[in-house]
C-alpha cells in the first residue's frame, strides 16, 4: 500500500515537472518568435542608412550575418531629456504663452541677478568673430519660430508630425531653451545667448514627453554628419549602453565633430555623455556648488550652470529650467566661440 501511494506521489511530482518545463519552454519560444522593432545601421560605397525593422530576435540575429554591409542590428530603445522643471516656473511659461506676449529682462550680465549663468561663464566678454560661422547641431525637441533665434536649417524625424508649424514645434520648450543659450540674438528682448553668431540645425526627436526612440536618435546623428557640422549638442540620455548610439557618435566623431552631452540628473552618467568620443557634462549652481541632482563619476569631464537657468521660451517668452540638459549647451556655445577663432583647427586637438 505504501509503494502504491509513493509510486503515485512520484508520477504527480514528474508530471508536474514535465509540465512546467513544457510552460517555461513555450514562453521561451514565443518570446523568441514575437516581433519587436530594431534598428539597423548599414554602411554601403562610404554612405551610412539607418532603417528600424519589426523582427522576431531569430530574424534580427539572422540578417547581420547574411549581410557584410549591416554593421549594428539592435532592439531599440529610448533616451530622456535631462531637465528639471521647476513647476512655479512652468505655470509662468505657461501664461505668457497663452498671452503671446515676451518678457524682456535686462540684458547685461554685470547688471542682471537673474542671468548669473551668464557671469558665472563670463559671456559678456565674448566677442563674436566675422567670416566662417561655426556650425552647430542641436538635437533635441525642436525650436519654435521666434525672431530672436536664427535657425538655418531644420529637421523633423518625428514620424507623422514633419508638417507641423514651426512656430509651436517644440511642444515642451525643452530644445528651444537649449537653443537660447547658445545663440539667442543680443537685443533689447528675453535673454542673451553665449555666442549668436553660430549656424544652427536643429533636429527634432524628443517627443511631447521629452523621449525618443534610439533609432530616431541615430538618425539624426548621421544627419549632422552629413551635413558637416561642427559640434553636436545632447541634452538627453539613457541608462542602457546601446551598440547602435555607440557607433553613430564614433562615426560623428571620426567625421571631426565635437560632441557634447548632458551627463543626466540620476547620479550615474548616461549615455551618450558616458562614451569617451562624448564630453560629459555634470551642473553647478550660482555658488559653483554641484547641483544635487548632477551625475557624478570619473567620466565626467566639465561642469557648467544647470540651475535656474533663464533662457528662451515658447512664443519669444522666458523659461526657467534646470538639469544637465541645460549644462551642456553652455560648453557647446563656449566651444564654438573658441572654435570660431580657427576653424581649421582639429576638434581633437582644441577641445579634446
Amino acid at each position: 500500500m505504501k509503494n502504491a501511494v509513493l509510486r503515485k506521489a512520484l508520477t504527480m511530482v514528474v508530471l508536474c515537472g514535465i509540465l512546467s518545463s513544457s510552460v517555461n519552454m513555450n514562453a521561451i519560444a514565443e518570446s523568441y518568435s514575437s516581433p519587436k522593432q530594431y534598428v539597423v545601421i548599414s554602411k554601403s560605397d562610404g554612405n551610412y542608412s539607418v532603417n528600424t525593422y519589426s523582427m522576431t530576435p531569430y530574424e534580427a540575429s539572422k540578417m547581420k550575418q547574411l549581410n557584410d554591409d549591416i554593421l549594428v542590428v539592435e532592439e531599440d530603445g529610448y533616451v530622456k531629456g535631462s531637465q528639471i522643471q521647476d513647476k512655479e516656473s512652468w505655470k509662468e511659461i505657461k501664461t505668457q504663452k497663452n498671452k503671446h506676449d515676451k518678457k524682456v529682462i535686462k540684458k547685461s550680465s554685470k547688471d542682471s541677478k537673474t542671468e548669473w549663468n551668464l557671469q558665472a561663464v563670463k559671456a559678456s566678454e565674448v566677442q563674436t568673430q566675422s567670416g566662417q560661422k561655426v556650425k552647430v547641431a542641436i538635437i533635441d525637441s525642436g525650436i519654435d519660430f521666434t525672431t530672436d533665434i536664427d535657425v538655418y536649417l531644420r529637421k523633423n524625424f518625428i514620424p507623422g508630425e514633419d508638417e507641423i508649424p514651426v512656430i509651436y514645434e517644440d511642444i515642451t520648450g525643452h530644445g528651444t531653451s537649449v537653443a537660447g543659450i547658445i545663440a539667442a540674438k543680443d537685443n533689447d528682448d528675453g535673454i542673451t545667448g553665449i555666442n549668436p553668431n553660430v549656424e544652427l540645425y536643429s533636429a527634432r526627436v524628443l517627443d511631447k514627453n521629452l523621449s525618443a526612440p534610439i533609432s530616431r536618435v541615430v538618425e539624426a546623428i548621421y544627419w549632422a554628419i552629413d551635413n558637416k557640422v561642427n559640434i553636436i549638442n545632447m541634452s538627453f540620455g539613457t541608462t542602457t549602453d546601446s551598440e547602435a548610439l555607440r557607433q553613430a557618435i564614433k562615426d560623428a566623431y571620426n567625421a571631426g565633430i565635437l560632441i557634447v552631452a548632458a551627463a543626466g540628473n540620476n547620479g550615474v552618467i548616461e549615455y551618450p555623455a558616458a562614451y569617451d568620443e562624448v564630453i560629459a557634462v555634470g551642473s553647478v549652481d550660482c555658488n559653483g556648488d554641484r547641483c544635487d541632482s548632477s551625475a557624478t563619476g570619473e567620466d565626467l569631464e566639465l561642469m557648467a550652470p544647470g540651475e535656474q537657468i533663464l533662457s528662451t521660451g515658447g512664443f519669444g517668452g522666458v523659461a526657467v529650467t534646470s538639469g544637465t540638459s541645460m549644462a551642456s549647451p553652455h560648453v557647446a556655445a563656449i566651444a564654438s566661440v573658441l572654435w570660431q577663432k580657427d576653424l581649421n583647427c582639429s576638434s581633437i586637438i582644441s577641445f579634446k
